[in-house]
């Protein structure tokens, strides 16, 4: 395989040793254009561009929300990452929302697990496979809840 993009290596490094995947699957998923810059606007609407603006705001070493703690917010922030580059377009085709993959609570953060989406909890570890109803971790399933509480994307929180 050809070498990793300029500016990508620590990315891959967090994916492969927080996120769980191999070098392979890494390196797979280096074709993916990388993420826009912090002090890009976020794109309108909601999808895949605007996921990948929002995550591009977060930093892998510091947490958004205070209930984080530093190990559990490097692996959030790793399996996110994955995520999008594994599974990102097809979230967005099957028609998933931001709230539903980021949100949280907009004053409580993580504490009100019933406002957070399926990418903003510690538990579960990474995501194996995605439905229209379910995202499937390694250790826990995330259903869709027509009805549950909507919290604010992850990277608005604070």
């Amino acid at each position: 395989m050809p070498p990793l993009a300029a500016g990508t290596e620590e990315r891959a490094a967090i994916m492969a040793f927080v996120g769980g995947m191999s070098r392979d699957e890494v390196e797979a998923c280096a074709g993916v254009p990388a993420a826009p810059t912090v002090l890009d606007p976020l794109p309108a609407g909601d999808g895949l561009g605007l996921w990948r603006a929002g995550v591009a705001r977060l930093s892998p070493h510091a947490p958004q929300c205070p209930d984080y703690h530093e190990g559990e917010w490097r692996q959030v922030y790793a399996r996110a990452m994955a995520f999008l580059d594994a599974f990102g377009a097809q979230a967005e085709a099957l028609g998933w929302t931001t709230p539903e993959l980021w949100g949280v609570h907009p004053m409580l953060g993580t504490v009100r697990v019933d406002h957070c989406g399926a990418l903003a909890l510690v538990v579960g570890g990474p995501v194996v496979v995605i439905t229209r109803d379910a995202i499937h971790h390694d250790r826990h399933t995330f259903r869709r809840r027509p009805h549950a509480p909507r919290g604010i994307p992850l990277w608005e929180f604070g």
